[in-house]
């Protein structure tokens, strides 16, 4: 799920400003959806990658978010 969501933000970076944020917003609920209806990973894990990910953008330091 981890490499799912960095993908995700590398996409996310490579498009066009204007739909960089509807892209990346639809894209994890699709692909989070999916993955849980497939039974791959469980709604906990979802959640938890998830809070992983918002913790990172609240981190300033480069070197610090990559811990």
């Amino acid at each position: 799920m981890e490499i799912v969501f960095e993908a995700l933000r590398v996409v996310g970076h490579r498009l066009p400003k204007q739909i960089r944020a509807a892209v990346s917003i639809v894209g994890v609920l699709v692909i989070g959806q999916a993955a849980v209806e497939a039974g791959m990973v469980s709604a906990p894990m979802v959640v938890a990658v998830t809070v992983t990910g918002i913790a990172s953008f609240s981190i300033t330091r480069y070197k610090a978010g990559m811990a």
